[in-house]
């Protein structure tokens, strides 16, 4: 009979935590954004980070009714919490009446720390994309609702993503069934469209669901780019000391209820995740975010709207 170590007993039980920690802090509740939407669009409008009750944040976030906290995001660097949130209010002129529906494509790219200001810190490259849409009846999906990722199964590998939205549909690479499925949905208006098809991308999907960087890997570069020799191919990959290190991809639904509300949705403050034994697992622990660009398109055919985060130095 082998008796565990109980430095290592101690040690599989951290881990467990940790994993259903990072798995928790990072799902989001699509009730609880509306919630938030309806008090938030009383009292500010663009995007806003939301900290938790317990959180230890700048004095000047403005507080709301649950004991939460919020701060616009501006010009001035704002503190980063792995279990806050964005919301974003497109204004008060932007509203939706009883029963009317928009989808909105939601992507993030964030750069860590350069290492020059963080020496101490040990340096993450993005390998996985963390995906979101909610769960939820839409009027394209009356009788059931959506299918939704599980508590710790929103990460694909980039590669996987990359290839499910490759640049040239002529390459015919192998589509995700996961992104397929928990990612992608019908739309309005006569629900015969999907995000996912080419006539609501366009030809180029990587361009309307990609990144502006990627890491400098020889396969994923040649799996978006026909000719990976070009410039566009050699303009997205990423290079110098602003490694990226979390992508997310999300589609959130706005919808209209017994009166007019604001346009107002929330998505995901970026974590960066690994995989070990017990799944993914966030490592927000030893990394600290140092820029994100965020990229908020209507779909279909709605414009694109580009905004940036800077995060405080821990």
């Amino acid at each position: 009979m082998i008796i565990p170590h109980p430095a290592r007993a101690t040690i599989a039980v951290i881990c467990v935590a940790a994993s259903l920690n990072g798995a928790r802090a990072q799902t989001p509740d699509w009730n609880d954004d509306r919630r938030l939407c309806g008090e938030l669009a009383d009292k500010t409008s663009g995007l806003v980070v939301v900290y938790p009750p317990y959180s230890d944040v700048d004095s000047a976030a403005m507080p709301l009714s649950d004991g939460r906290r919020y701060l616009r995001v501006g010009k001035a660097p704002l503190p980063w919490l792995a279990e806050a949130r964005f919301i974003f209010i497109p204004g008060p002129n932007v509203t939706m009446r009883p029963g009317n529906e928009a989808v909105w494509n939601v992507r993030t790219e964030t750069v860590e720390t350069p290492a020059a200001e963080a020496p101490a810190f040990p340096r993450f490259q993005v390998r996985y994309v963390t995906l979101w849409r909610p769960g939820i009846r839409t009027n394209c999906a009356k009788d059931a609702p959506l299918e939704q990722f599980g508590d710790n199964n929103r990460h694909v590998t980039l590669y996987e993503f990359a290839q499910h939205h490759t640049i040239d549909p002529a390459d015919n690479l192998s589509r995700s069934p996961k992104i397929y499925k928990y990612l992608h949905m019908p739309l309005d208006p006569d629900c015969r469209q999907s995000t996912d098809d080419e006539k609501v991308s366009g030809p180029d999907r990587w361009d309307a669901y990609g990144f502006e960087k990627i890491p400098n890997d020889s396969r994923l570069v040649r799996t978006i780019f026909r000719d990976p020799n070009s410039a566009r191919a050699r303009d997205s990959i990423g290079v110098g000391d602003e490694l990226r290190a979390a992508y997310t991809m999300e589609f959130t639904i706005v919808t209209g209820q017994d009166r007019t509300v604001p346009a107002c949705f929330g998505f995901t403050v970026p974590v960066p995740v690994q995989r070990n034994f017990f799944g993914f697992v966030d490592t927000h622990g030893e990394w600290h975010p140092y820029r994100t660009k965020i990229r908020l398109r209507r779909m279909p055919g709605g414009g694109v709207q580009s905004l940036e985060v800077r995060w405080k130095p821990r």
